[in-house]
């Protein structure tokens, strides 16, 4: 009895230090949760503070399977960028679906990441949708226009391309240059149209 009750205790504590670490994403909180030995949350941190991808995938697969009391949307979510960067878009696209619809706060970071998935298996629409909403939530930062210009840049609206590039460089003027190029770049395409 005594020692249920002593793992009982601690891992309430790890569990404590784990809905901590959800907010602040310190790394050293992670090494302590590591340290605990906490089955469930080690896996998590574990996975987050590898820079492995297949490893990342493996370990959140686990702690996802393992039915977790916090931090499931954001195992989605990592795992979601997990996979895109092993370029499984579709495989992302499911992740970054579940952790919306566990945690519908909304969050730019979700739809931004979702539309590049949609954009690289070639669904436009959908990048596109997602990219809205991505600007609906942060209308002063300069990136979700440029994506969006991106998406239609490939859709070949090189005119809505132009529009959205022009807005991000008045948002940031240290893309200036990169953003003049892209610029160029639709406005040839418009030429051979």
């Amino acid at each position: 009895m005594i020692l249920f009750k002593l793992a009982h205790s601690q891992s309430s504590k790890t569990e404590e230090l784990f809905k901590t670490y959800l907010i602040t994403d310190d790394d050293e909180t992670a090494k302590a949760i590591i340290k605990a030995n906490d089955n469930l949350y080690s896996i998590y941190c574990q996975a987050i503070l590898t820079e492995d991808s297949s490893q990342q995938i493996t370990l959140l697969t686990k702690f996802i399977n393992l039915k977790p009391k916090y931090g499931l949307a954001q195992a989605y979510f990592i795992r979601g960028t997990a996979y895109t960067i092993s370029l499984k878009y579709d495989s992302a696209i499911v992740d970054y679906n579940k952790s919306i619809e566990l945690d519908p706060a909304e969050d730019a970071t979700k739809f931004h990441f979702r539309s590049d998935a949609y954009l690289n298996i070639g669904d436009f629409d959908k990048a596109l949708a997602d990219a809205n909403k991505e600007i609906q939530l942060t209308t002063k930062k300069a990136q979700p226009y440029v994506s969006r210009g991106v998406i239609y840049f490939k859709m070949q609206k090189y005119d809505l391309a132009i529009v959205d590039w022009k807005l991000a460089k008045k948002l940031d003027k240290d893309e200036a240059k990169d953003l003049d190029e892209m610029i160029e770049s639709a406005k040839e395409e418009m030429n051979k149209q």
